[in-house]
């Protein structure tokens, strides 16, 4: 019961601000989402799950296991898990930028190499990217 008190105080501080939220660490309900609209507000829940899987898409297709395990992360922290300053948050995404990151070198050095291969004279030639 407790639980749903405070997720409807962080709605009703939502609704009361306009949408802009009380400041961070200023209230504490029972979910990530009701903790982002009710602290940072609406401007600042879509900007962080926009971040959160942006970065998250970003490093899926070389790693789909990252994926789903931050899928299921936040689906853990949306329905249980309020602080948005949890450390393992911020390392899943720092994971999430980093897988990112290498799928991208090894995408730029595969198309530099099938760049090559597709040279009009069968030469390795070299192709400003």
């Amino acid at each position: 019961m407790n639980r749903v008190a405070a997720a409807l105080y962080a709605w009703n501080l939502f609704i009361t601000t306009k949408g802009l939220g009380v400041g961070m660490g200023r209230n504490r309900p029972s979910s990530l989402i009701t903790s982002l609209l009710s602290t940072v507000g609406l401007a600042g829940t879509i900007t962080f799950l926009f971040a959160f899987f942006n970065l998250l898409s970003n490093a899926a297709p070389a790693y789909p296991d990252l994926r789903w395990a931050g899928s299921a992360y936040f689906i853990c922290l949306a329905t249980s898990g309020p602080d948005y300053d949890f450390v393992w948050i911020w390392i899943f995404l720092a994971i999430a930028v980093t897988m990112g990151c290498l799928s991208d070198t090894r995408r730029s050095t595969s198309d530099l190499t099938s760049l090559r291969r597709l040279s009009p004279e069968g030469s390795a030639r070299s192709y400003q990217v």
